[in-house]
């Protein structure tokens, strides 16, 4: 499971996360760890980053 899948699971997120209002946040954690995105998707993603790739592996934070 994915986070996207977690986040569209009744048992887990569903109930916490509904409505059009999450849309730009599930593009961005698609963005984050490397998910696939739509056509539309991706054009949210550019939209807000200015960017016209996509990252290809998931993001990892380096701890000082």
């Amino acid at each position: 499971m994915d986070i996207i899948e977690a986040l569209g699971d009744e048992q887990l997120f569903a109930p916490h996360f509904r409505g059009a209002t999450w849309r730009r946040w599930r593009v961005f954690l698609r963005a984050l760890f490397a998910l696939t995105l739509d056509a539309d998707d991706l054009a949210i993603y550019q939209e807000h980053t200015g960017r016209s790739d996509v990252p290809s592996r998931a993001q990892r934070r380096r701890l000082r």
